[in-house]
């Protein structure tokens, strides 16, 4: 089963660190794709690209408004560790980049340690 938000921040390779894919207008806030799902597509071309699969911390710079439509996504290693890879997207569209992302991404599968809390949230009084 493929859901929407799988398809919608679909990347494909066109060459060495290349990606392009189609935003969708599905994701819009007034009439601009939404933050976060345009760093969720760079997210996924940088797990392509990266040694390592799972995002530990992403950062975005909004550099200029992205439209719905095609995109190209330049994605660069900056440094491969043991445990974590550290990188770099440029979304492009019309020739201008719009959007820098630089992330760290390491394999929570290999990890130890707890990754997962399973308890409640303590009860927490009035502010009065």
């Amino acid at each position: 089963m493929t859901y929407e938000f799988e398809q919608d921040t679909a990347v494909e390779r066109t060459g060495e660190g290349e990606y392009r894919a189609e935003i969708s207008a599905n994701w819009n806030i007034m009439t601009v794709p939404n933050g976060g799902y345009l760093m969720a597509v760079a997210a996924r071309a940088l797990r392509e690209h990266l040694d390592h699969p799972d995002p530990f911390s992403i950062t975005g710079h909004f550099l200029k408004p992205i439209s719905p439509g095609p995109v190209k996504i330049q994605v660069e290693t900056m440094k491969v560790g043991k445990g974590v890879s550290f990188g770099q997207a440029k979304i492009v569209q019309d020739d201008q980049e719009r959007l820098r992302v630089t992330a760290a991404y390491g394999d929570l599968n290999k990890r130890d340690g707890l990754n997962h809390i399973t308890h409640k949230m303590p009860i927490i009084p009035p502010e009065d």
